[in-house]
């Protein structure tokens, strides 16, 4: 991430340090749209269920866990992670990529966190499955001639993602373009390694918000 990244992240809550007895834990927000709200007035509107959370004391495995596990009673939904919310409605395009790390990384290197595009909504699905959640949860509220970008891992669980989704999308969207990520790495991986987001993925979204 660039710098000021995570203040901005902090500032908006979507990103947390959570310190327990089980220990320490970074944690992104699990969000809701406000479906209680008037179609007119809950664009952008969300509430905090939960967190997905990752342990990252040095002497633990890493993991993931939903804190809380359960809301009002239910099971933290697998929501995924999402910047841009508010534009969901309006969105010419909308990214998909596994996980927050790698939402988060596209929108700060891009220079998007400062002030968000009103063109975009970038969803980070949690899991190889995840992407069923976010066709339940979001598909309501965006435009039927909105492009998707899809940027899965390269590896076996990206490729198992992306095939079922895509044939879904291609119901409900203008059309529907996947990134081929190496094997063996994801998004964060690939600009770590090469220094600058993808061509392919800058071209897309310069081209599409046109």
């Amino acid at each position: 991430w660039l710098p000021g990244t995570t203040k901005l992240l902090c500032e908006r809550n979507q990103f947390s340090c959570i310190r327990s007895r089980q220990g320490t834990f970074f944690a992104f927000p699990v969000q809701l749209p406000l479906h209680a709200m008037p179609v007119a007035d809950r664009q952008g509107q969300l509430v905090t269920v939960g967190y997905h959370a990752r342990n990252v004391d040095r002497n633990l495995k890493p993991s993931w866990t939903y804190r809380p596990s359960r809301f009002e009673g239910n099971s933290i939904p697998a929501a995924p992670f999402v910047l841009g919310a508010e534009m969901i409605s309006v969105a010419k395009v909308i990214i998909v990529l596994e996980g927050a790390w790698d939402a988060i990384l596209l929108a700060s290197v891009c220079g998007w966190m400062q002030a968000w595009p009103s063109y975009l909504t970038v969803f980070g699905i949690r899991g190889a499955t995840a992407w069923k959640s976010l066709l339940n949860i979001w598909k309501q509220f965006w435009r039927v001639d909105v492009r998707f970008l899809l940027i899965p891992d390269g590896d076996s669980a990206g490729r198992q993602w992306h095939g079922p989704f895509t044939k879904q999308l291609r119901q409900c969207a203008r059309d529907v373009t996947i990134f081929d990520t190496p094997d063996g790495m994801d998004l964060t991986e690939l600009v770590t390694h090469t220094g600058k987001i993808p061509e392919a993925i800058t071209a897309f979204t310069m081209e599409a918000k046109l």
